[in-house]
């Protein structure tokens, strides 16, 4: 009796632990990270990620992009194909949720910070298909009932900017020590930005834990005062910035070209290897009277989004 008892529950313990091992060989299959040859082309890179995301397998064909922007940051024809990509991914994810659960806003951020491409002298030289996609999603997301990101264009023109007049970007900024608000920024005399960028910290720390170690980066070249704003009033929340020369210092250590824009992956590597748990991309779209600051917080181990806070100004 004692026997049968012994077997029986034998049994049932090795059958527990196969169907244990199918199931966590089933997460990893479908979650799990890939490893990536160096000897892959770009279009391989954006090949194999459509194969992995037409199976669902988002997190694996996140990682051949950015593989691609990591390796390639130059080729503007597969940057904007990568770019493109990821923000569809983002997209996806959302409309794969229940009605009630979706929140487009990262997707159309990402759609966003590709359009700025468009607006920039590079322009011609990048291919009009991802723009003209990036307008269909983010016209399906809005025809969805989701808000749009950008702000209408104001009734009456509204006076230019001024031309921006970026710092130069090896400038350290202190991790503990505040900064004098009359030392901020050079670049963006509009008082606007300054209220935008206070308040977007403010609602963005919430979803951060207390005291963390921040790295911030900036979309597009234009957007690093604004980003030295969002570093200053992330200090006065108490959190640890690190230092632009220290983010400048590692760039140079890896071999990473950072021109202004940057890709989620990089960031996060540069982030992680300044000892930063989080970090915060900052953005601007929009023109005159119609801008809108973006901010984005991603854990620099998962790269998953932390907080998102938007401020038009």
């Amino acid at each position: 009796m004692k026997r049968h008892i012994y077997i029986t529950l034998k049994n049932s313990l090795r059958w527990l632990a196969i169907t244990l091992f199918v199931v966590l060989l089933g997460v990893s299959c479908a979650t799990g990270a890939t490893t990536i040859t160096d000897d892959l082309t770009p279009m391989e890179l954006i090949q194999r990620g459509q194969e992995a995301s037409s199976r669902n397998r988002f997190a694996v064909a996140l990682q051949y992009y950015r593989t691609l922007l990591e390796r390639f940051p130059h080729d503007l024809y597969f940057v904007c194909a990568a770019e493109y990509e990821i923000a569809f991914i983002y997209y996806r994810r959302e409309a794969r949720r229940s009605p009630w659960r979706r929140d487009f806003t990262a997707a159309q951020i990402k759609f966003h910070n590709l359009l700025e491409r468009y607006n920039t002298p590079d322009a011609e030289l990048l291919p009009p298909q991802f723009r003209v996609l990036s307008e269909i999603v983010l016209a399906r997301i809005e025809a969805s009932g989701h808000p749009p990101l950008t702000p209408p264009p104001p009734a009456v023109q509204a006076i230019a900017a001024p031309t921006p007049v970026p710092l130069p970007v090896t400038q350290p900024t202190p991790p503990t020590a505040m900064l004098p608000p009359g030392a901020l920024l050079q670049d963006d005399t509009d008082a606007g930005i300054e209220a935008a960028a206070e308040n977007a910290v403010r609602n963005i720390s919430v979803n951060l834990t207390a005291g963390s170690r921040i790295a911030v980066f900036y979309v597009m070249a234009q957007d690093i005062g604004t980003a030295r704003r969002v570093e200053h009033f992330l200090q006065e929340q108490g959190f640890s910035v690190v230092s632009r020369a220290e983010l400048d210092r590692i760039r140079v250590e890896q071999g990473l070209l950072m021109g202004g824009a940057i890709d989620d992956i990089t960031a996060a590597r540069i982030g992680y290897l300044a000892g930063a748990s989080v970090f915060l991309t900052v953005g601007v779209v929009g023109t005159g009277a119609a801008r809108q600051l973006n901010l984005i917080a991603m854990d620099t181990t998962t790269i998953d989004v932390l907080g998102i806070a938007i401020e038009a100004y």
